[in-house]
């Protein structure tokens, strides 16, 4: 394990937030390249691909997307150049002079908002002392560090006796002995898995402490983007890895919520799709109770006994299967919802398992039972019907081309 000393503030990040990516498409840095000259610095493009919607970029201190960006002309008393107004660090707007841009640490202007001669609100700019891995160490310890509930030290005994453990390492010596102040820096302790954000300056030093945890709101955008947006290439074992640290942190603020209930069913979908039967199990089992409790409401009861069907039938337990079909069915008949809607799904289902495993014959055969159940309720089945028939067409073009083909 290692003690690291003035880290780079996106390596600070990414420790933070163990190495997940909820940041901005790479779109649009490319539309507004295109069409207006917009051209990022790296290492800022860098921060919002991979954090920019991640808590690190706040609401009062944080730097705004590519749309949102403005190009103003800036008259430095012997030339009007280009700056982007990139975003606000508390009450003051942060500005990079396009010349600038290409630079991996630019640096920083900062502006205010004034009143001209007519009354009217403008943008004054002033150069500052600070660059862009400056401000990137002020959203860290401004939007993480603080909100982590910190242990603050600014007594300089109390300092020196949290510092102690790391008096053998020399770059943090020749740090607090022999950088010009005010300097602010970042440093990570692996063994312990604490932030060190220690700020020097010319009267006293500040040292805070804390632990990296991911919130539940930005685990449920990164759950959401992996199992939801991603859905036709989830990585479930990914996706398994957030909703249980989701739980973590909220199974025993809301016991037997409806909210919890279904994080419990989307972790055994999870442990499902990576054939971790036992454990998909036990997650729906968890699950179960509150479905079946009275006050939750039908259609979600009924969609839950659906699938924990399919997961019985894909286990091979049909015994459980036929079981969790049947409630699925009582629960449609007392709520008025359509019973050949219910039976034929469950026999399209199985048609679209047959296909996938090239058992065609028996996939037409079960896309047949769907549309005889469909067809008992055409009103309310008549997507269903317009789907399974599709199905049933693709399936019997491909036997005919089979066949075709195995007589030539």
């Amino acid at each position: 394990m290692s003690f690291y000393v003035d880290i780079d503030p996106l390596k600070a990040m990414e420790i933070f937030y163990d190495g997940e990516k909820l940041g901005v498409w790479e779109g649009e840095f490319i539309k507004n390249e295109n069409k207006r000259g917009l051209i990022y610095p790296p290492k800022l493009k860098e921060f919002l691909l991979k954090f920019g919607f991640f808590g690190v970029n706040g609401k009062d201190s944080r730097f705004w997307f590519p749309d949102d960006v403005s190009i103003v002309g800036i008259d430095t008393g012997t030339e009007c150049k280009d700056m982007l107004i990139l975003g606000k660090i508390g009450e003051l707007y942060a500005g990079v002079f396009a010349d600038d841009c290409g630079m991996d640490d630019p640096p920083i202007s900062l502006g205010m908002a004034v009143e001209n001669e007519d009354g009217a609100e403008v943008l004054s700019f002033r150069a500052s002392d600070l660059y862009l891995r400056d401000l990137l160490i002020c959203l860290f310890t401004g939007n993480l560090a603080y909100e982590a509930d910190p242990e603050v030290y600014e007594d300089a005994i109390e300092i020196k006796s949290v510092l102690y453990k790391y008096r053998s390492d020399p770059l943090l010596k020749k740090l607090m002995i022999d950088t010009a102040r005010p300097y602010r820096c970042i440093c990570y302790d692996e063994e312990e898995g604490k932030f060190l954000c220690i700020d020097l300056y010319n009267d006293k030093d500040v040292v805070l402490v804390f632990s990296p945890q991911i919130s539940v709101e930005e685990l449920e955008a990164l759950f959401k983007k992996e199992f939801y947006e991603n859905s036709r290439s989830c990585d479930f074992a990914h996706a398994l890895r957030l909703i249980e640290k989701i739980l973590d942190q909220t199974e025993q603020d809301m016991p037997d919520s409806l909210e919890i209930g279904e994080k419990y069913r989307l972790a055994g979908r999870c442990c499902w799709a990576l054939g971790q039967w036992d454990r998909a199990e036990e997650w729906l089992k968890k699950a179960e109770p509150i479905y079946a409790d009275k006050s939750s409401p039908a259609q979600a009861a009924i969609s839950f006994y659906r699938g924990l069907g399919n997961f019985y039938s894909d286990m091979g337990d049909n015994e459980k299967s036929l079981a969790a079909y049947q409630i699925e069915e009582q629960l449609a008949k007392e709520n008025g919802s359509s019973i050949f809607q219910v039976k034929g799904d469950r026999y399209m289902r199985e048609g679209i398992k047959m296909s996938d495993e090239e058992r065609l014959e028996d996939a037409v055969l079960l896309f047949e039972k769907a549309l005889e159940q469909y067809k008992q309720d055409p009103k309310g089945c008549k997507y269903a019907i317009a789907r399974c028939g599709q199905l049933k067409g693709d399936v019997r073009a491909e036997i005919k081309k089979r066949r075709k083909s195995s007589t030539e």
